[in-house]
């Protein structure tokens, strides 16, 4: 008994590290998203609004056809003072101030357009606005109720604090008056996985004599913004494509995947928790390696497709929580019924087994259910497993695992779109998803020959069988995790 505990121990805790990232997140969106903030300035004679939106890499790619109206690929400055005020308003008709319960009017005081570089040499979109409107004359005393519903519809960060200035003493708000991210140029990693979405702010604040008044806008001098680079997405912007580099980058692009298969997710804890439950081979272990390549290449191809053709019906970030509902729901509907089928079949074995051991009492059978010896080996005729390996669960897993797209596959095929690099795009997609599987088939294989081990082990038939089960279990909790994942993501 002791023996069976010490390789369900081992198990659980194997299928717990390989699932931990699996929960942590698969595919943060940072490239998708439209984030907002605003600073509620605090002064005696008018309320100041400051505005920023940040536009990620994908969302500005989807824009750039109404901002760059000649189609060179560059903004110039005609194009960006014919956009940014139409953008202005657009933001400031979705704002709602409101002083001691009258509407109020925003203006725009100041504002600036710039498109820092992001990843993959894209271009991202940062806009700041100065809004402001007048304090009522005589007040000593404001109610402000703010509210923002701009891309409400948009995956995205969005902050609203408070500042007040000297005089002005702030009472009840619900909003702080701390930046987390420094207007939007640095986001707290610790808040990604749950990024702040405040939309609206109440704040009370008293006007002391003396309260000091606004100070004029000198113009509004942009500090720089920092991106990461992504050097798999940098591919596909090299000026050389000489036959040297393309072999080199396609290496490359298949490295980068095998890379980002040991970042959080793809599937690597039910690939071990399926194989070794049902002690697969390594034929099926390659099978579903590349059941994940083709799934998650055709994955990428899709959403680019969508992304440049169908963003206004269908916003891309919106979908990828739904395909990790629907894989992670795969996952959970394979394990509920594996588990269940291995516990019937534990069941059946070991009724049988306690009919057999009565029947031959008091015998020493070689054809014995129970285990027994051979020059000290310990082993069973009993049949080890049911059910086996399916081939259908075998491509539904794979299908599971590869259905959520990698972000920056998807900014490498739009690079390549828009530098009329679509073929060598594409193919270093299919390298790049040949990497991620080649970890997720090694992790298969290192699997499937570490459960063979449990053949030596001196335990019986029926234990493997309730392993067995136990290994379907963990797996349905690992799918089980995912959906709750995502559906956190959809409701964000």
């Amino acid at each position: 008994m002791r023996k069976l505990l010490r390789l369900v121990s081992v198990l659980i805790a194997l299928s717990t590290a390989l699932a931990w990232p699996l929960v942590a997140a698969a595919h943060p969106l940072g490239n998708f998203t439209v984030n907002h903030y605003s600073r509620l300035e605090l002064y005696a004679d008018r309320v100041r609004v400051r505005y920023v939106l940040d536009m990620a890499e994908i969302p500005t790619f989807q824009a750039m056809s109404d901002i760059d109206q000649d189609g060179d690929g560059q903004v110039s400055q005609a194009e960006n003072d014919r956009y940014r005020p139409l953008l202005v308003e657009q933001l400031r008709q979705n704002l709602s101030l409101s002083l001691n319960g009258q509407i109020e009017k925003l203006t725009a005081a100041a504002s600036n357009l710039t498109f820092p570089a992001g990843q993959g040499n894209l271009q991202t979109l940062r806009l700041t606005v100065w809004f402001e409107a007048p304090v009522p004359a005589g007040a000593s005393r404001l109610d402000i109720q703010y509210q923002d519903i701009n891309g409400v519809d948009r995956v995205g960060w969005n902050e609203i604090l408070t500042q007040p200035a000297a005089g002005v003493t702030v009472g009840k708000t619900d909003v702080g008056t701390a930046d987390q991210s420094n207007e939007l140029r640095a986001y707290p990693v610790a808040m990604l996985s749950s990024p702040l979405n405040n939309r609206s702010a109440s704040v009370d604040y008293s006007l002391a004599m003396g309260s000091a008044n606004a100070p004029s806008l000198n113009g509004d001098v942009e500090a720089p913004v920092t991106r990461t680079v992504d050097p798999f997405a940098q591919l596909i912007h090299v000026d050389d494509l000489r036959p040297d580099f393309i072999v080199f980058a396609l290496l490359a692009a298949a490295v980068y995947g095998a890379l980002h298969a040991f970042t959080p997710g793809h599937g690597k804890a039910m690939v071990g928790a399926y194989l070794v439950g049902s002690r697969g081979t390594p034929r099926h272990a390659l099978l579903l390696g590349l059941t994940v390549t083709a799934t998650h290449t055709l994955g990428v191809y899709a959403l680019g497709l969508i992304t440049l053709f169908a963003a206004r019906y269908i916003l891309p970030e919106r979908l990828y929580p739904i395909l990790g509902v629907v894989s992670g729901g795969a996952v959970v509907l394979i394990g509920v019924t594996l588990f269940v089928s291995r516990v019937r079949a534990a069941r059946r074995q070991s009724r049988a087994a306690d009919g057999a051991a009565l029947a031959i009492a008091g015998m020493q059978d070689h054809e014995a259910a129970g285990p027994h010896s051979h020059g000290g080996l310990t082993h069973t005729h009993v049949p080890l497993t049911a059910g086996g390996v399916s081939v259908r669960n075998l491509l539904t897993l794979g299908i599971s695992g590869g259905l959520v797209p990698c972000p920056s596959a998807l900014l490498v095929m739009l690079g390549a779109v828009a530098l009329n690099r679509v073929a060598f795009g594409l193919v270093l997609i299919v390298a790049f998803s040949l990497g991620l599987a080649i970890v997720l088939m090694a992790t298969g294989l290192a699997l499937v020959y570490a459960g063979r081990l449990f053949d030596r082990l001196p335990i019986n038939a029926r234990s493997i069988q309730w392993v067995s089960a136990g290994s379907a279990l963990i797996m349905a909790l690992i799918g089980l995790a995912a959906v709750w994942q995502a559906v956190g993501q959809i409701t964000l």
